[in-house]
């Protein structure tokens, strides 16, 4: 029997810093083993402990989706030793993965249904797996219209930036970005708090399921 607490060798090919303050990095990790990478299978809104040795490990979102191959992602923020140590490592670099943990979203629930997804701050990382889950060619008619509503306090603080806009471009998603207040006269999308701009924006509840994941607050005033 394999020991679940044992986590899996996985090297460190890509770090991202996402934001201007730097306190929240992409790192893009590769299974060293093939045989470990079969056996992690995941569903959205898993997540897994990353390990540093002699360090401890930490529960980190998966921000990928199961229908991106060869590799996994996880969006960290630094807020202590271990995450420190991982904003200090470089790719090439080897660390553990151990997972998948914890319930996904339920998936069958949600097929033929509208979908919500509704994400502040770096609460958006699960959510990020879930947007390119139901926008693969092989899941998009799985489901009915995609409706997405992504804030933080300013620009430079959101997550993900490329895929934003594309997402923007595209005609099979809603998206409606959100900052909490910006002075830049470039800025070409909404200004406003999330549950305000979730009124405005969300589409009615009628046969439709809502993904929410962010600050207590946001999600309070949003519910």
């Amino acid at each position: 029997m394999e020991n679940p607490y044992l986590p899996c060798p996985v090297r460190i090919e890509e770090i991202i810093t996402e934001t201007t303050d730097g306190a929240l990095k992409t790192f893009k990790l590769v299974f060293l083993r093939p045989e470990d990478e079969a056996k992690f299978a995941y569903l959205p809104g898993q997540f897994a402990e990353i390990s540093v040795a002699g360090k401890g490990e930490v529960p980190i979102g998966i921000a990928t989706s199961p229908t991106e191959k060869g590799f996994l992602k996880f969006t960290i923020n630094k807020v202590g030793l271990v995450t420190t140590h991982l904003h200090n490592m470089h790719p090439g670099e080897i660390i553990g993965v151990r997972g998948p943990l914890g319930k996904s979203y339920p998936w069958d629930w949600f097929e033929g249904k509208n979908l919500v997804i509704i994400g502040g701050g770096f609460a958006f990382t699960t959510l990020r797996s879930s947007i390119v889950y139901v926008l693969h060619p092989n899941n998009r008619d799985r489901f009915g219209d995609l409706t997405v509503i992504y804030g933080a306090r300013h620009p430079g603080l959101l997550l993900y930036k490329d895929e934003l806009a594309e997402w923007e471009r595209r005609s099979d998603i809603n998206m409606h970005i959100t900052v909490d207040a910006t002075d830049d006269p470039d800025w070409k999308y909404n200004v406003g708090f999330v549950p305000t701009i979730t009124k405005e924006k969300a589409p009615s509840s009628e046969n439709a399921y809502a993904i929410v994941c962010g600050p207590p607050i946001m999600i309070k005033f949003t519910l």
